[in-house]
This record gives C-alpha cells, sequence and structure tokens, in this order.
C-alpha cells in the first residue's frame, strides 16, 4: 500500500474528523510513523485508535476504525476495535453485525470471547454457547493468563459465579508462579468467593519478605495470633493514655474563617446520579446544605462526571452537558458545587468548559475532590486554572503545596436520616466496601475465615442487602464498630466517607493507622487503629468483650466531630472561602 497515500488520507481524516482537541497528539503520531519509514500500515491506525479511546472519544474511535477498515478490509483486530467502540456507545445490534465474520474466531481469541460475552450481558441475550465456548477456551489452556483474568471478571459480572468458581477452582490448583499474576488469583478467588483459596495465596505472597509486596497485600504469617489477656491490656492502656491526653494535645484541623452565611445563597451541586450503587456525597452535601440554610439542589447525570463509563456516544454525552449549561442559564446560581471522582478526558465537562460557563453567568466554581491523592496531581493542577475553591477532604493531598490560598481542606458533612439511629447492636465488627483493592482481600480473606463475630457486605451481598444509604446506614447503627482500610495507593491513605458516617452514627471507627484520619481525630481516644490483620482480629474480639467501653469512645468521636466538624461549621467555612473576594 501507497505509504504517501495512506498518510494524506490520514491527514485528510484527522483534519476533518477528529475532535479539535485531539488533532495535536493525533498529527504527532502520523509524524512519527512518515519519519519511521519502516512502521508498517495498520501501526499507524492503531496509534490513532488508542489515543482517542484513551480520551474516550467514542466517536472518533468508529471513524478512525471505519477509515482504517475502507483501507484494510481484512485487518481483523480493526473490526473487533470497531465492535468495542460501538459496544461502549450502546450499539450492540451494531457491534454484533461486526463481529459476525468473526464468529469462529471467538473459541480460540479471548478478547472476542470476552466482547461477546459483555454484548449479550448488555442484550439479556441467551449466554449457553458462549459459557460453554468459555469452559473450552479455559479446558484448552490451563497455564493462567491476563485473559483468563479477564473471562473470570466477565463471568463475575454476568452471574455466573458458579462457572467462575469451578474455572477458578482449577486455576488455583494449578497456580502460577509469577507474583503479579498469583495476586490476581487471590483477588478473583475473593470475587467468587473462595475465601479460603484466596486465603492461601495471599499468605504465601505475604510469606514471601518482598517489601514493595508487604505494601500491597499486608504481612500474614497464616495464623492470627491469640486473644490473650496482654493483647487486652495493651488496648486498655493504650485508650487510657490516649483518655489522659489534654484537649489542647488533641487531634484538629487548623481552624479556618466561618463567619456567617449572608442571605440565602443558590447552590447547585452537580455529580454522577450513581455508579451502581447511590452517591452518598449527593445525599450528605444537599441535606447538610439545606439544613444549613442554603438554598442547594442536586444536578445529577453521569454524562457530566462519570462520561468515561457512560455508554452512549460522544455526540449524546456533548447533548447532555449542553442541556447542563442551558439549565444554569436558567437557574443563575450563585456558586456550583462539582463532587469529582474520575479522570478527565474528551468527553463531559472539564475545567476549561466550566471556567468559559462561570465568566459567563457569574457564579463561583467549587471543586470537590474525593480522591485527592498523588496520582490525581495533574487533574487536581487543572482544575486549580479553573476554580475559586478546590475543596478537599484529604488534609495531607500533594495539592495543598500547589493550590495556596485556592484550596480548601473540610470534612464530610453527614446528613443522617430522622430515623437512621437505632438503639440495637445486633453486629459486632462490620466492613462494607468494595473488594477493587488487593490489600482489602487480603485482609478480609484471613477475617473471613477465621472464627470472629465479624460481618463483611461485599460483591452481589452489597447490591442486595444495602441498595440505598437508609439500609447502609441501617448497617452501621445496627455495628458495634466498623472496619475501615483507607490505603488507596502503596503509600497513601485517604480519608474516606465511612469516617465521617461511623462516627456520626457512634459506631466505633476501626481505622487503618493513618496520619490522615489522625489530623482530624486523636487514635485510642477516638478510634482504634490497626496495623495488621492480628490487629484487627483483637480488637473485633476487644469490641465483643468490651461493649460499654467501646460505646464510650464511639460517643467521645461523636461529641469531638460535633464540635470542630459540624456540618453548620463545614458549609459556614466553605462559602466564606468561595466568596472570599467578594
Amino acid at each position: 500500500m501507497d505509504r504517501s497515500l495512506v498518510a494524506a488520507v490520514a491527514s485528510g481524516w484527522i483534519e476533518s474528523d477528529a475532535p479539535p482537541a485531539l488533532q495535536d497528539g493525533l498529527f504527532q503520531d502520523l509524524d512519527a510513523w512518515t519519519a519511521d519509514g519502516g512502521q508498517p500500515v495498520p501501526v499507524l491506525w492503531l496509534s490513532l485508535m488508542l489515543r482517542l479511546d484513551a480520551a474516550r472519544c467514542r466517536d472518533g474511535e468508529i471513524s478512525a476504525c471505519r477509515t482504517a477498515l475502507s483501507l484494510m478490509p481484512d485487518q481483523h483486530y480493526f473490526r473487533y476495535r470497531l465492535a468495542r467502540a460501538l459496544h461502549h456507545v450502546g450499539d450492540d445490534p451494531a457491534a454484533l453485525a461486526e463481529l459476525e465474520p468473526l464468529a469462529a474466531m471467538a473459541a480460540v481469541d479471548a478478547d472476542l470471547l470476552a466482547l461477546r460475552l459483555e454484548i449479550a450481558a448488555a442484550m439479556r441475550t441467551d449466554t449457553v454457547a458462549l459459557l460453554s465456548l468459555t469452559e473450552a477456551w479455559f479446558a484448552a489452556r490451563p497455564e493462567w493468563s491476563a485473559q483468563h483474568g479477564s473471562l473470570i471478571r466477565i463471568l463475575i459480572a454476568l452471574g455466573a459465579i458458579a462457572l467462575a468458581r469451578r474455572l477458578m477452582t482449577e486455576a488455583v490448583r494449578t497456580a502460577p508462579t509469577a507474583i503479579d499474576q498469583k495476586v490476581e488469583l487471590a483477588r478473583l478467588a475473593m470475587l467468587t468467593g473462595d475465601y479460603v483459596a484466596a486465603r492461601r495465596l495471599f499468605t504465601e505472597l505475604s510469606s514471601q519478605g518482598i517489601a514493595d509486596l508487604d505494601l500491597i497485600v499486608g504481612r500474614f504469617g497464616g495464623t492470627v495470633a491469640p486473644y490473650t489477656p496482654d493483647v487486652e491490656n495493651a488496648i486498655r492502656a493504650a485508650m487510657a493514655a490516649a483518655r489522659a491526653l489534654p484537649d489542647a494535645a488533641l487531634a484538629s484541623l487548623p481552624p479556618s474563617p466561618c463567619p456567617p452565611i449572608t442571605g440565602t445563597p443558590k447552590v447547585v451541586l452537580v455529580g454522577f446520579e450513581s455508579t451502581g450503587f447511590p452517591n452518598d456525597m449527593a445525599h450528605h452535601l444537599v441535606g447538610s446544605g439545606r439544613a444549613a440554610g442554603l438554598d442547594i439542589s442536586a444536578y445529577l447525570d453521569n454524562a457530566l462526571t462519570m462520561a468515561h463509563e457512560v455508554r452512549a456516544t460522544d455526540a449524546w454525552v456533548e447533548a447532555r452537558v449542553e442541556a447542563f449549561e442551558a439549565e444554569m442559564e436558567c437557574r443563575r446560581p450563585d456558586v456550583i458545587l462539582v463532587d469529582w471522582a474520575a479522570p478527565l478526558t474528551a468527553r463531559g465537562l472539564s475545567p476549561e468548559r466550566l471556567a468559559e460557563l462561570k465568566h459567563r453567568l457569574g457564579f463561583r466554581l467549587i471543586v470537590g475532590m474525593r480522591d485527592a491523592h498523588a496520582a490525581a496531581l495533574d487533574c487536581m493542577t487543572r482544575w486549580l486554572a479553573a476554580v475559586d475553591t478546590l475543596l478537599l477532604y484529604h488534609p495531607l493531598s500533594p495539592i495543598i503545596a500547589v493550590g495556596g490560598d485556592t484550596v480548601f481542606v473540610g470534612w464530610l458533612p453527614v446528613h443522617l436520616p430522622a430515623l437512621a439511629r437505632t438503639e440495637g447492636r445486633d453486629l459486632n465488627l462490620s466492613f462494607v466496601g468494595s473488594v477493587a483493592f488487593t490489600l482489602r482481600n487480603a485482609l478480609l480473606s484471613v477475617l473471613l475465615t477465621e472464627d470472629l463475630p465479624f460481618t463483611a457486605i461485599i460483591g452481589e451481598r452489597r447490591k442486595t442487602e444495602l441498595p440505598d444509604m437508609a439500609a447502609y446506614l441501617s448497617l452501621l447503627g445496627r455495628s458495634r464498630a466498623t472496619l475501615n482500610i483507607s490505603a488507596h495507593t502503596h503509600d497513601e491513605h485517604l480519608v474516606t466517607g465511612r469516617v465521617w458516617e461511623s462516627i456520626a452514627m457512634e459506631t466505633l471507627l476501626v481505622e487503618q493507622d493513618n496520619p490522615a484520619t489522625a489530623s482530624y481525630f486523636t487514635p485510642w481516644r477516638h478510634y482504634l487503629p490497626w496495623r495488621s490483620v492480628d490487629d484487627i482480629a483483637h480488637i473485633c474480639r476487644f469490641v465483643e468483650r468490651n461493649p460499654a467501653e467501646v460505646a464510650a469512645v464511639a460517643a467521645e468521636a461523636h461529641a469531638w466531630a460535633a464540635r470542630h466538624y459540624s456540618a453548620e461549621r463545614f458549609w459556614r467555612g466553605l462559602m466564606a472561602h468561595a466568596m472570599r473576594n467578594d
């Protein structure tokens, strides 16, 4: 194929069809391919597709795939990518049509098989034949690979837990020696409910004595240390030492100006509606804001703040953004508060788009970063250029050193419905949460295979038993204590919403030892810290045997939060910060 013709077609496509924001990067890819005369033609188009995919530019990727296929109709991988992109925008019938010429390859190509399973799940069509193909694929490939893991995850998402567990059982029996593959196997064993297998794998990993691995799976020797009188006395001694501290020595954020709110500012909270679970942040912010005297309403649309996950075309997402802008033209808010928890892509809201809207309408812009850790530093830096206030719930975030006066460090202003509290505490220690993090899986694999008064609501149980905030808060209210695992990266902890929710419910917080939470509350005085699975097991027993002392710690934490971190103080401080140049 004539390379100059291919380059001309690619250049014309970029100019006419590619999103303007990505054109410079796409032309750089074209220039690099042109300069390296040895690169095959498909490499050029694949580089363009990958850049578009990374930016979640679905319409552009579909167009690029179709243009490439017009030049190279026999490139099966491009047809697969076209079908994948069509699935991502919700056009599953068109995706299936593209896959039809490749149907016979699904028996040997794991990527094709996985995509067909995902499409069948989305269309709710019969998957029996595809599940049989999956079993045959596993039988023919006993050596574990990343493709095995991808297929197991799709089976779990399909609800084919029994099949996933059966295939996993065979895989665990012939477990690989590579560390990353063994970690993945252990995580998948947890997701299929095989906690014994997960514990065995995590224990093997922990015993290898690799420092970096310890940060991922923790250190566990295989047996939980017994709960003895010495253990209980050590816990009591730590609590007594913390109780002896004067108030001046207890942890609290430095006070910030929080004058009374003038008038009734009109605030619009912008966020996502749901990601499979209710938006707890929206519940708390809107409820507490109204209680503090604000005229606050929510505008929740996944296309605005979670556009990378929305199965829709770029044009549809853009229409949702334009509808939001038109609604703000009508509402004319004084403040827009954006709840942000996603990467910045070419879809949905962006700092630049909101900065232009702010300039046009004259509102103050606050962006609240849920996960203000180092991995989000580039994202936070882009937001700094647009906002009046960057709201953080992480007092040690690296953006604080960069953001200066634009940063406001706050907390979650919990809003409890009138019926949220409960008199009974029939659960001892509970855990609710995602099992997306390896450390959580490693710890839970041990706790769930010990004879402990411990309840974990994870995976499918979480979806069915805790479908809304009322059910979740009820569980917290029934628990004497709740376990929180704060590590989100190898070396960084976040102060999660569960910290504030458990304290608001007067449930003892059993928190991973970390300096972020200790910036708000004092360990052993306001919560019980842990560093290892032994610590958690021992605290679990302590909670069971000493309910009155546990309740006293929870009550003191609740009183400290009411004194230093009330919803009214949060809103007064945040609004004063956002309006500080008036």
